[in-house]
């Protein structure tokens, strides 16, 4: 057991050997054609590409959401502006529902006079953390999608989301 005291943070760390659950019965890895999540969690995405949406809905069919709890945003500005508060309303009222959320960090927008804007999808999903009880982003596992993987946009990606 150690705690370190930092500027910002302290950190606590607990180290405990531990045997995972019936691993003597686990002798093959998880097969990915057969993995599929619970079916009742919903999946809800995020994306400015209308490829990269129906690609979205698609990898949530594939780990087993059914299509009817499966919600896809990003097709314009307005989606994108309204994503913050459908995913706040969306768990407010569904309590207790488990919501697997992934955004695309680069949305990119216009907006009424043409100029083009990008918003952050893990900015989106900072948002949507800070408005959540802890009960339910208990139920949220949010992660973000994005070709930018260098050190510190992965860290960016870690404060804001779950991954």
């Amino acid at each position: 057991c150690k705690i370190k005291f930092l500027e910002s943070k302290t950190v606590f760390t607990l180290s405990i050997s531990a045997k995972p659950y019936e691993s003597e019965k686990i002798r093959t890895p998880t097969d990915v054609k057969t993995f599929r999540l619970p079916p009742e969690i919903w999946g809800i995405g995020i994306d400015d590409s209308r490829i990269q949406q129906k690609l979205l809905a698609k990898f949530f069919e594939f780990t087993g959401i059914s299509s009817e709890k499966i919600k896809v945003f990003g097709k314009d500005s307005e989606e994108i502006m309204g994503f913050v508060d459908f995913v706040v309303n969306f768990m407010n009222e569904h309590m207790g529902s488990q919501i697997l959320l992934i955004a695309d960090e680069n949305l990119e927008m216009t907006d009424g006079a043409s100029n083009h804007i990008t918003v952050s999808g893990s900015a989106l999903v900072e948002s949507i953390r800070s408005r959540l009880l802890p009960e339910q982003e208990r139920d949220l596992i949010a992660l973000i999608r994005s070709a930018n993987d260098s050190a510190s946009d992965v860290a960016v990606y870690k404060a804001r989301a779950h991954g």
